[in-house]
Order: C-alpha cells, then sequence, then structure tokens
C-alpha cells in the first residue's frame, strides 16, 4: 500500500480505504498475489470508494478465483498515517471464504495483458513474501482468526494499552457445553443442526458472561425447547482438534432422564430447524463424529462409575479417573510413569458398605423396604461406609442400625464380605455383621426413618427369595449357614460363595437311603472305616442348584426323580469352605445296579445303619432332622441313635 498505487479521488476529504482477504484452501495455505501494478506479493484486495467494503472485496475476490465467496468478520483494522497527501489510510483485513472449498478453488489466472500473479503458499513462506508492514497486519489478523477479537493497530502496531482492553483481546479457545440426555429406555438424545453437518449432543457454545453449566441449559432450551436440571459434570475435554481456528474445551454434563410427558414438548425452535432423535447408546456412539464419539463414550463411563473424565483431543490425560484404557493404565504403572497423586486417581474405585443379619427366635431374617430402591425390593438393614471420615465397616453398620431401626446394640463377628463388581460401574464391598437374634422387646422398639425406610419385615428363608434380589437372597442364605456352623467370616461373590454344591437325600419308598462312597477310587479293602457322603456334585456359577442335583443323579446313578428336588437345608461345609445345598429325592423304584450291597461308590441302607456308615459331621444332623420331620411309617425308617 503506497501513494503511488493508490487512485486519484478529487474532492475527496477523510481517510482512503483499503481491503484485504485472508483466504486459505483447504490444505490451510494462504492466497497471495503480485498484481503488475505493484512490486511484490500482496494479500487480495483493493482500494475502494463508495462502496461498501465487503460487497467491494467479493467483486475482487470473484475476479481474482472465478468462484463466488462469502467475506467473514473482520480481523483487523489498521489506520496507516500520511500514505496519501498526508491523510491516513484505514486498511480492513477480512477472513474470506471460497463456496466451493475443494481443491478445484484456484486462482483463476490471468493473461500477459493482466500481469498478475496468484498463489496459495503455506503460512510462514507467505509470511517470508510479504512487505514488513502488510506482514505485520497479516499476523495480526491471523492472531485474530484464534480469538474473538478484532485486532486494533496503528501503522501496524498494536494500539490497545489498558489492561483490560488488551485481556479482552486475548486468543482464547472456545467454551462448549452439552448435556447426556436419555430416555427412560436409557437411550440417547442426538441433534444436529442444519449447518453443523453431523449428529451432536444437546448444547451449544458458551457466551462471554456464561458458565457451562448455563451455556448447556441455554442452548438446550433455544435448540429443543427443553428446560432441563443440568446435573454434574462428567468430562471436560481440551481438544485442539477443531475446525474453529482455536482450540475448544468442551463440557458434558449429567441430566435425569426425560419423562415422556417431557419428550412430547421437545420442539424445534428457531430459524435453524435442529432436529433431535434419540438412539440406543451404541447407535449413538457409532452416528457421532470419531472425537465426539470418544468423548461422549468416556463421560457415560463416568457417569455410570461417579467419576470424571479428563480428556485432551478425546484422549484420557494422564491422571484421569475415568476414560484411560486398562492396558495403558498397566503400561504407565509397570514403567513407574505416574505420580504418586495420579496413581490414585487413575486406580479403578471400589465403593464400601456394611449390613447386618438379625433373627428372631424362629431364625426369620429382618428386612427392610427402602423408599429409595426400584421394583419394591426389599434390603438388610445397612449403608454405605463413610471412609472419608475415617469410618470403618463395623463403625458404619452399627450407626446404620441405630439411624435404620433406631436400635444401639452391639454387633456380633462379622459372617462375609461380599464382592461386587460389574463394569462400567465401581466394585463393591460389603461386609455383612451378625446382628444376633432380637426378642420381642427389641422388634417392639423398632423405629424406620420415614424418608428412607417405609416398612420392616421378618421373613423365613424361602420368603427371602422371593422378596429379596437374588444376589441379597444367596448372601442371606450363605450367611444363615455360616453362623449356623460357627465357619467365621467367608468369602462371597456378587452374593454367591465361591463354592457351592447340591447334594441329594434319595430315598426309596420309604425305607432305604443312597449314600456314596467318598473315595470311589480306593482299593477294595481299604484300611480303616469307609467314609460316605449324598450323592452331589459342584453347583456351576448361574447354574440352579436343583437341576444340578437332577443331573448329576442321572450321570452317577441313572436315576431319574419322580418329583421336583425339595431343599431341605443349606449347611456349610468348614472344611471345603463351602455352601452345600441339601435336598430331598424320592423315587418309587430302585434299579438293580444300586442292590448290589457290595457296590463300591453307590449303596442303599437303611436309616438305621447310618451309624454304621459314617458321614460328615455337618450333613448328619441334617439327615436326623429330616428323618424326625418326615415321619415315616414303619419300623425302617425309624431315628436311628445319635453319633
Amino acid at each position: 500500500m503506497t501513494a503511488s498505487t493508490a487512485p486519484v479521488w478529487p474532492q475527496f476529504s477523510g481517510p482512503s480505504i483499503t481491503v484485504h482477504a485472508v483466504i486459505r484452501n483447504h490444505r490451510d495455505e494462504l492466497l497471495l498475489v503480485n498484481p503488475a501494478e505493484e512490486e511484490g506479493w500482496s494479500l487480495p484486495g483493493g482500494w475502494l470508494l463508495g462502496i461498501d467494503p465487503v460487497a467491494g472485496l467479493q467483486r475482487i475476490v470473484v475476479e481474482l478465483t472465478g468462484a463466488e465467496s462469502d467475506v467473514g468478520r473482520l480481523l483487523a483494522i489498521d489506520c496507516v498515517s500520511g500514505v496519501i497527501a498526508g491523510q491516513p489510510v484505514v486498511a480492513l483485513f477480512y477472513a474470506v471464504h471460497p463456496r466451493r472449498v475443494s481443491r478445484t478453488t484456484e486462482p483463476r489466472p490471468r493473461g500477459k495483458e493482466g500481469g498478475a500473479q496468484a498463489a496459495y503458499l503455506p503460512e510462514d513462506e507467505a509470511l517470508k513474501r510479504l512487505p514488513e508492514g502488510v506482514r505485520r497486519r497479516l499476523l495480526a489478523a491471523i492472531d485474530a482468526e484464534g480469538g474473538a477479537h478484532t485486532a486494533q493497530l496503528h501503522n501496524g502496531n498494536p494500539r490497545l494499552a489498558r489492561a483490560e482492553d488488551v485481556y479482552g483481546t486475548a486468543p482464547a479457545p472456545l467454551m462448549s457445553a452439552a448435556a447426556l440426555i436419555t430416555d427412560q429406555a436409557g437411550r440417547l438424545l442426538v441433534m444436529q443442526r442444519p449447518y453443523q453437518g453431523g449428529l451432536e449432543l444437546p448444547g451449544g457454545l458458551a457466551h462471554a458472561r456464561e458458565t457451562p453449566a448455563d451455556a448447556a441449559r441455554r442452548g438446550i432450551r433455544e435448540a429443543l425447547g427443553l428446560d432441563v436440571t443440568v446435573g454434574r459434570l462428567l468430562a471436560a475435554d481440551h481438544s485442539t482438534r477443531s475446525s474453529h481456528k482455536r482450540a475448544v474445551t468442551a463440557h458434558v454434563y449429567a441430566t435425569h432422564a426425560l419423562s415422556e410427558q417431557q419428550i412430547t414438548t421437545i420442539t424445534h425452535s428457531g430459524s435453524t430447524r435442529t432436529t433431535a432423535f434419540f438412539l440406543p447408546e451404541q447407535e449413538a456412539l457409532a452416528a457421532l463424529p470419531a472425537l465426539l464419539a470418544t468423548r461422549t463414550s468416556a463421560a457415560l463411563s463416568a457417569l455410570k462409575a461417579g467419576s470424571f473424565a479428563h480428556l485432551e483431543d478425546g484422549r484420557a490425560h494422564t491422571g484421569s479417573p475415568i476414560g484411560m484404557p486398562a492396558t495403558h493404565r498397566a503400561a504407565l504403572e509397570h514403567a513407574d510413569a505416574l505420580r504418586p497423586e495420579d496413581f490414585v486417581a487413575v486406580r479403578p474405585k471400589a465403593m464400601t458398605a456394611a449390613s447386618v443379619l438379625f433373627t428372631d427366635d424362629e431364625d426369620r431374617v429382618l428386612t427392610v423396604k427402602p423408599t429409595y430402591l426400584p421394583n419394591d425390593w426389599w434390603n438388610l438393614p445397612g449403608g454405605g461406609c463413610d471412609s472419608d471420615t475415617g469410618e470403618s465397616p463395623r463403625q458404619a453398620a452399627e450407626r446404620e442400625v441405630r439411624e435404620e431401626l433406631g436400635l444401639d446394640r452391639p454387633l456380633g463377628p462379622l459372617l462375609a464380605v461380599d464382592w461386587l463388581n460389574s463394569p462400567p460401574r465401581p466394585a463393591g464391598v460389603v461386609y455383612i455383621y451378625d446382628g444376633g437374634r432380637l426378642t420381642t422387646t427389641d422388634l417392639a422398639a423398632i423405629r424406620l426413618p420415614e424418608k428412607e425406610l417405609s416398612d420392616w419385615r421378618l421373613v423365613t428363608a424361602t420368603e427371602a427369595e422371593e422378596l429379596l434380589p437374588d444376589r441379597l437372597s444367596a448372601r442371606v442364605h450363605a450367611c444363615l449357614a455360616a453362623r449356623a456352623a460357627g465357619a467365621g467370616a467367608i468369602e462371597l461373590d456378587d452374593g454367591h460363595p465361591l463354592r457351592h454344591r447340591a447334594t441329594a437325600i434319595v430315598h426309596v419308598r420309604n425305607e432305604l437311603l443312597l449314600l456314596q462312597d467318598t473315595d470311589s477310587n480306593a482299593p477294595n479293602e481299604p484300611e480303616g472305616p469307609r467314609l460316605w457322603t449324598l450323592p452331589g456334585c459342584s453347583v456351576a456359577p448361574g447354574e440352579s442348584p436343583a437341576e444340578a442335583t437332577k443331573t448329576t443323579l442321572w450321570d452317577t446313578a441313572r436315576l431319574r426323580a419322580d418329583d421336583e428336588p425339595s431343599l431341605v437345608s443349606r449347611v456349610w461345609d468348614r472344611d471345603a469352605h463351602a455352601l452345600i445345598s441339601v435336598f430331598a429325592v424320592p423315587i418309587k423304584d430302585c434299579p438293580d445296579h444300586l442292590m448290589d450291597r457290595e457296590a463300591r461308590s453307590l449303596r442303599l441302607i437303611a436309616p438305621a445303619d447310618l451309624d454304621a456308615h459314617p458321614v460328615p459331621p455337618y450333613l448328619r444332623p441334617v439327615l436326623d432332622r429330616w428323618l424326625t420331620q418326615y415321619n415315616p411309617a414303619g419300623p425302617r425308617m425309624r431315628r436311628p441313635a445319635a453319633v
């Protein structure tokens, strides 16, 4: 920009105006021109008189490239002193975007008579070719591309001096905020704005004086007409992989699931006609753009784990509690690459709880009905352990008994430790204590907190299976058996013992019992007394003990039960650390192969002969009680003498 290239405008008072275009191609290169009437390279542009700067610049760009363009925001304005007859010149630098963003949007060559050259050049190369004054203005414009301001210059130099103005124009990342919104089925709400070109989560960019949570609320209200309560922050992603010329700090928040009535109120407000719809979680992740899908996946994991994801370009930052693959975390640990505070942060967390097993004089179990659990589930008294206050599991159990039942009494020994693990939710450890037997006076003194518990009930072991969730009923059965056996603390996994066996009291026409040799591989004439037990097998995880009993009777003795096995008792084998479920199985006719008294592994005996066939000590009381309760007719089924 020199006086020699300025047009002659008679009778013109005031500063002259030049406009310049900052144009980039798909490779992010800058377009430079070398007009015949000027020396050296410059940005596309020219002088204006009596015309709107934007319209004038559009015309210049069309003449140069042959393509329509959109003139964007003003990046820089420079007042240059004394260029034309001592008058200043105002230079304006705009961001210009060709409408056909493709490899074909290249400068249109001119003929020799025009003499102009044009080329796209890498940014560093373009800056080297420009004159000093233009270079300084372009650097200020490039800086403004990455901020939210227009550079104000005087002779190519910044003219802002006050701190508030300098900070107001400082380059800064964009801030966005979105929310995970689901329906009652857990499907994720996604939306699409016509100008975005891809799916996104409901939300938007934050305004200058908004918090990210405020921005999420406003963005959802403006786009969908929904007023939602924004919950806790699930993920923050600092991304440089943005198409907006600068970094973006994206926040993802939790919200409550929408009711059917709320869903019917979703509107597509504004002129953009945003569309929104629900997708199953995995379908939504597959449909979202890659970076947003990674961010959303981490936020969903944080939602389920009750934690937070700290991300950079969608990847977990070292020290992020959520989002780091287990293999990567293990590699960092083995390489000793984690600081102590980061090690604590990235390790998986487990929640600790304590509950208490109370029974009455009839061995019925005390259960309570929480107001906050779905499906009318019942529970044992107890709750979470406040480990952040230094509370131990036993102290937590005693506190919960006081708060939930109004009873202040010491607890007995630890009965079991139950490990609960269902990723991606955090694992849990439950300590179950023996509360002892409650008298009628104790039961009359129970006082429930109305907001937390609505009822209490004493239930038998059979009723517990109908009233309690599977893992909790299994926990009750194991703890009752361990308590009766004085087994000490036992180990459970998701309520179930690590070892579980099913055995059968097989009786024939009320006269004979089937026993199995404990060592079928022993020689025919072993030294010492032979040991016997009831036929049985191990119960596989998820397998019904009754079905396991029927299967093993067929496999070992080719016996089919005439009726479904009926549960007699559950006992604890202290030596094998196993829960034993004992069933009664009647059969009408005995196969001939079981009548052989010399059979080594299986033998039918009269109940009166039990003393001559020693069985494990945990099974003999069960057999004695069953024989007493069975009360069959005939002398052969009389109760044998106790051992």
